[in-house]
């Protein structure tokens, strides 16, 4: 206890030196050449290493001081990114986003601008729904937050293709595509449940348009055909089962589409022509 003790206590002197230092520099004249950016450094420095110490708080008011007292320094942009970081760890995450955001809007040829078009995904992707076993699975909740982090994802990879991040970028689209997926089918299938046909069809119809490459097609277009035939569709159904079934014969869709084609009626024969 005595050693945690001291470890805190510890940190906390950093954080009181710092707001020292800062304050000696805001104070302190430019004087000679260099000393302006001397001193910007050593107050985006002290800040750092609040940050770094978990005084996320009190890193934010240092890194403000930092943009106020030294506007036309370099740190004063690398402070507002930092600040961004530093509501990234409170968890404060749509101030993150936010920041992030703006940081980009106002600095796109930064050299850590990409950095911040990443994080802004982060930031939404931090939001979804916990999946503590307790709680629903994710995809039975509201998933604004991923829908936006496909966005931001997306965005900076458009902008930013080849940058250090954007392996990590395509995964989190990945993932995160699945998960909005398995929103689409859920919310089709509680329509279903309830014979809402019509609600359904548009669920599915969507989950086609959106998700056609991911695995769970093959259940949205077994669902979709079935829509259809309720809805008296046979033309639709019929083209649903047979996409299915020529692109997947071999799972269980496959089949199961197979099979609904042969109780499905024949299509009508074309009308004779009247020429003739």
């Amino acid at each position: 206890m005595n050693i945690l003790f001291e470890q805190h206590c510890a940190r906390l002197m950093r954080a009181v030196l710092a707001i020292v230092a800062m304050a000696a520099a805001g104070c302190s004249s430019p004087g000679l050449s260099g000393s302006y950016a001397e001193n910007a450094k050593r107050a985006y420095d002290e800040a750092l290493d609040t940050l770094d110490s978990g005084y996320y708080k009190e890193a934010i008011d240092y890194f403000t001081h930092v943009k106020s007292k030294f506007p036309y320094s370099s740190y004063a942009t690398l402070a507002e990114l930092r600040i961004a970081d530093a509501q990234f760890k409170r968890e404060k995450y749509i101030l993150a986003a936010d920041a992030y955001e703006m940081f980009y809007r106002l600095h796109p040829r930064h050299p850590e601008a990409g950095y911040a078009l990443y994080q802004a995904g982060e930031s939404h992707w931090e939001r979804r729904p916990s999946e503590f076993f307790i709680f629903p699975p994710i995809h039975e909740n509201d998933l604004e937050p991923v829908a936006k982090a496909v966005t931001a994802y997306r965005n900076y990879l458009k902008i930013f293709p080849d940058h250090t991040l954007a392996e990590q970028a395509r995964k989190r689209i990945e993932e995160a595509r699945t998960l909005l997926a398995k929103h689409e089918m859920y919310v089709a299938e509680f329509y279903v449940r309830r014979d809402m046909w019509k609600a359904a069809e548009g669920r599915l119809r969507g989950l086609r348009a959106e998700y056609s490459d991911l695995p769970l097609i093959r259940e949205a277009l077994l669902l979709l055909g079935d829509c259809y035939v309720k809805l008296d569709k046979p033309d639709e159904a019929r083209e649903a089962y047979g996409v299915l079934a020529r692109l997947f014969p071999d799972t269980s869709e496959g089949r199961g589409a197979q099979s609904r084609l042969a109780d499905l009626p024949p299509p009508p024969e074309n009308p004779a022509d009247p020429r003739n």
